[in-house]
């Protein structure tokens, strides 16, 4: 894909091809008509009459949605990198390394990079994308644990000191 709409629009008058400019640009068909000073109707009765236009839309369409999806895929790379900073900063409060870790494990509708490889290589990756996650989520927890230990460790210091007979006690 270009960086812009290419589309043959020699069959296109120059008012229609301005029009599937616009909607490729990611205007809707109101402000397409508004922008370029005509009708909605008029739009819609060439969609209808001019095949030519017809399919220029339809690709201006096309064009403008892989457009957004070419953006929405960088821009997952951005949040998932500043998710793995958010997760790697020892600075970082557990409570928002838990948010940002929950935000990444409650993600719904991934859409992962198409697997490219032999079935070896691509075993290799997830063998070595889980061995990443489990450290990762082993690095999560280690503070929680260390808490748990050291609160563990006081209770028990206090279990292992003499009990002194009290003042009505016999023995």
């Amino acid at each position: 894909m270009g960086t812009s709409f290419n589309h043959d629009l020699t069959r296109c008058t120059p008012l229609q091809a301005a029009i599937a400019h616009a909607l490729a640009a990611g205007q809707s068909i109101s402000a397409a008509a508004r922008s370029n000073g005509v009708g909605r109707t008029a739009i819609y009765s060439w969609l209808k009459d001019s095949p030519s236009f017809s399919k220029a839309i339809e690709e201006a369409k096309q064009w403008y949605a892989e457009t957004l999806g070419d953006q929405l895929r960088l821009l997952s790379v951005k949040a998932i990198n500043t998710l793995d900073a958010i997760l790697e900063d020892p600075k970082t409060s557990p409570g928002v390394r838990l948010r940002a870790a929950a935000m990444i494990l409650n993600r719904k509708n991934w859409q992962l990079p198409v697997p490219v490889g032999s079935p070896a290589e691509q075993h290799m990756e997830q063998a070595l994308a889980l061995a990443e996650a489990s450290y990762r989520q082993s690095k999560l927890v280690q503070p929680a644990i260390a808490q748990a230990v050291r609160n563990n460790s006081e209770h028990f210091s206090k279990l292992d000191q003499p009990v002194r007979p009290s003042h009505g006690d016999p023995s």
